[in-house]
């Protein structure tokens, strides 16, 4: 996955369902969620599809941030 594209005023361009899914994933560990966790995976097609390619070792995790922003950061940025 690369980075995503920056508009002028260096706001993130429109996610991508899978980058929203991981984002919300990431957001659910950080948060001490594991079980809430572990149920979004085993329902969100593109999880699930990603959990496979960590299995085969081919991605490393399914965590992510986008340029160092988390979920947070991304929805203040659309909120503005």
């Amino acid at each position: 996955m690369g980075d995503p594209v920056q508009d002028h005023g260096g706001r993130l361009s429109p996610l991508l369902p899978v980058e929203i899914g991981r984002l919300v994933y990431t957001y659910l560990g950080q948060t001490n969620c594991p079980k809430t966790k572990a149920m979004y995976q085993s329902e969100h097609k593109d999880l699930r599809e990603l959990s496979l390619l960590v299995e085969k070792k081919l991605l490393r995790n399914i965590e992510m941030d986008l340029n160092g922003r988390n979920l947070e950061d991304a929805l203040k940025e659309y909120t503005l």
